[in-house]
């Protein structure tokens, strides 16, 4: 489902912290009294700052040093989500940022599948968070009495410049529940793997998109009479199909890079254009076992490289045949120069074509372990 509000800010759920004093010790009360659900979970820091620690095994390094060095036990901290109950992201390796109600220790990265502990996964602003809350827990030993800080009260005020204390997170572009497991996050694009279990969307997203295009084939084929506008609409349908199939295998790539291999291979695969679907499908069949015209018959095959051709030349070359489109295709029906025509059996045909072709690529990616 896509987002209303695309990037619109998500205010903290509130509440208020609050340091109390205990002779010489100093704990920590969280307190919530709103409306609007919230999780919490455990981010224990370090006095100097360095490590956050869920336990007594794990504990994570920050990539930057804090100010003050303090060695002593742990400080009991906590990450409150937003008003929907989800907390922001952002990956370590992709640095890419999405929002999720996964609060587990295993988090995956729903762009780049990195894997690693959940501090791993911490947001600039909640790190900035716990430096602040840091900070207060270290001076109020050195007070009588802390003020509470009310997080409901700086939501009211919302001043230009938002204090450390609060922070918010960010609606992304798609909001998608995973049908496995049913956690939640939001993502940029329209691809993307749960952080918790890993099942990607990309079967569902794909196989909508080319339903929608399948539909609007026959809508236009029904309706339609002029042969102009018919064409017109052949070649738009021709655009929009080829397209879908290349984004699909741009972020997919994406995946296959991250896997280890020579530097040869990894610029390889980052410059295979999949403009050329045959020699796409030869490398994909040599480098990682995939076939991406598995069950697709040679003649159909070369179908579609002359249809992806096609739409190369209406993108780029207003539509008029040259001798790279002759050489690549092959095609025995066309002149040098001449104006390409688009005909609807030709889009019925390739539809179904290249919907089997991208189920193909997205079975394949994800049968490798």
């Amino acid at each position: 489902m896509i987002n209303s509000e695309e990037f619109k800010e998500i205010e903290l759920s509130g509440g208020k912290i609050e340091f109390i004093k205990n002779g010489e010790a100093v704990s920590m009360r969280y307190t919530h009294s709103t409306p609007f659900p919230v999780t919490c979970f455990n981010a224990n820091i370090s006095r100097d700052g360095v490590y956050l620690i869920e336990d007594s095994r794990t504990a994570i390094k920050l990539k930057h040093q804090f100010s003050i060095a303090m060695n002593d036990n742990p400080m009991p901290a906590y990450i409150i989500s937003d008003k929907m109950g989800m907390l922001g992201r952002s990956c370590p390796r992709c640095e890419l940022y999405f929002r999720t109600d996964w609060f587990g220790s295993d988090t995956h990265c729903p762009y780049c599948t990195h894997h690693g502990h959940q501090f791993e996964f911490m947001t600039k602003n909640q790190l900035i968070f716990l430096e602040e809350y840091r900070k207060a827990f270290l001076d109020a030993f050195k007070k009588e009495s802390v003020p509470a800080i009310d997080l409901d009260e700086i939501i009211k005020k919302l001043p230009d410049n938002k204090p450390a204390w609060y922070y918010t997170e960010e609606k992304q572009q798609i909001s998608v529940k995973c049908p496995k497991c049913k956690t939640r996050f939001d993502i940029l694009g329209v691809y993307g793997k749960c952080p918790r279990c890993q099942k990607s969307n990309h079967l569902d997203v794909i196989s909508s998109k080319f339903d929608n295009l399948q539909s609007q084939f026959n809508r236009a084929d029904e309706t339609i009479t002029d042969r102009q506008e018919r064409e017109s609409e052949w070649k738009k349908l021709l655009s929009f199909c080829v397209s879908e199939f290349e984004s699909l295998a741009n972020h997919l790539r994406k995946q296959l890079i991250c896997i280890p291999s020579t530097p040869k291979r990894k610029s390889d695969l980052t410059n295979l254009s999949f403009q050329n679907i045959l020699k796409a499908n030869s490398c994909f069949l040599n480098w990682f076992g995939i076939e991406i015209l598995n069950n697709i018959s040679a003649d159909d095959s070369n179908f579609i490289n002359r249809m992806f051709n096609r739409r190369h030349l209406i993108i780029h070359k207003t539509g008029v045949v040259d001798q790279e489109y002759i050489d690549n295709t092959n095609d025995k029906s066309v002149k040098l120069n001449q104006l390409i025509r688009v005909r609807s059996q030709e889009i019925k045909r390739l539809l179904p074509l290249v919907k089997q072709s991208s189920i193909n690529l997205i079975e394949g990616i994800e049968s490798i372990s």
